[in-house]
């Protein structure tokens, strides 16, 4: 198989040699004795019609319109590349004005949630207030609605601790001492609730 090949590649060569001769063969037969031995004839005149395929590239290669065929196809090539690039800026240039315009929306939202959150817990101060000032005896009222505010907000440790104050004046200490449980799991840093927490602790009976 090996040996076949380029025996086979190599038999084709040489009948497509042979018939290249042969074509020109008959050029040449045409020619007269007279032009043959004219020391004068064009050789570049003869081979060109001996072999116009050779002649053609010569020409071809020599010539100026392969240059410029060549200049404009790297013309069209760099044209095309600066689109591209134009377009990668322009996607770019956007993505990030979309980004910048998301952040800047997330920081109004954040704000806002803040400012809210201020809010109503100086409502709840100043409602608490006015409670106590109104009927400072009303504990039970002051009671529920800390309740309230506390199903509202109830990542508020202030308000556990301020529920907690009331059940130590109603010396209901269990339920006093889960509020400042609460509120120091909160807040792990409330020095009032854990001093406050000891104290009820102390009200408690062993268990």
């Amino acid at each position: 198989m090996f040996i076949i090949l380029p025996l086979g590649i190599f038999i084709l060569s040489l009948l497509l040699i042979g018939a290249v001769i042969v074509r020109k063969l008959a050029f040449l037969r045409k020619l007269s004795p007279e032009v043959l031995e004219n020391s004068a004839v064009n050789y570049r005149g003869f081979w060109e019609e001996l072999l116009p395929e050779a002649g053609g590239i010569i020409k071809f290669i020599k010539s100026h319109e392969w240059r410029l065929k060549l200049l404009e196809q790297f013309e069209k090539l760099f044209s095309l590349l600066k689109s591209i690039s134009s377009l990668i800026d322009s996607l770019f240039h956007k993505i990030l004005l979309l980004v910048k315009r998301k952040a800047k929306q997330s920081e109004q939202i954040v704000i806002k949630e803040e400012i809210k959150e201020q809010k109503e817990k100086a409502e709840i101060e100043e409602a608490i207030e006015a409670i106590s000032e109104h009927n400072g005896s009303d504990i039970r009222e002051e009671e529920q609605l800390l309740i309230i505010n506390i199903a509202k907000n109830p990542r508020d440790p202030e308000l556990y601790r301020r529920l907690g104050d009331i059940y130590i004046k109603t010396e209901e200490y269990d339920d006093a001492r889960q509020c400042f449980e609460k509120a120091i799991e909160l807040n792990p840093r409330d020095i009032a609730s854990r001093g406050k927490l000891k104290k009820v602790l102390a009200k408690l009976p062993p268990a």
